[in-house]
């Protein structure tokens, strides 16, 4: 649209499905925390199938939790990390594993070194 209105050709707006899809995605930023990386995006479709068999996961210790719900409070996408830390939908973002017990931790298939 720019380039039609500086070379001083007719503006072409663009049609009704562009404007509906732009409108809704705009409201939807007011209801729904991350609307396009939640409803929309492919390629968080195809990284979240794989968040089953991953490398870098989330480990639970049921034993060390004490339910005291801080993991739900910081998940940016209000995922119960405590029933599901593979969820198709979590991102890995790491704030659930702020847990005071330590019952939520970053984990991987990658040994990691210790320090003698």
């Amino acid at each position: 649209m720019v380039s039609q209105a500086v070379s001083g050709s007719a503006v072409t707006w663009p049609n009704t499905i562009k404007l509906t899809v732009t409108l809704v995605l705009l409201a939807a930023i007011f209801f729904i925390h991350r609307p396009w990386c939640r409803l929309l995006c492919p390629l968080g479709a195809i990284f979240g199938l794989f968040n089953r068999i991953a490398v870098f996961f989330l480990r639970f210790d049921p034993a060390s939790c004490i339910d005291c719900g801080i993991c739900h409070n910081k998940c940016t996408l209000a995922l119960p990390p405590d029933k599901n830390p593979s969820a198709t939908s979590c991102i890995r973002c790491l704030e659930c594993t702020h847990c005071p017990t330590g019952a939520l931790q970053p984990g991987s298939l990658i040994p990691s070194r210790k320090e003698d």
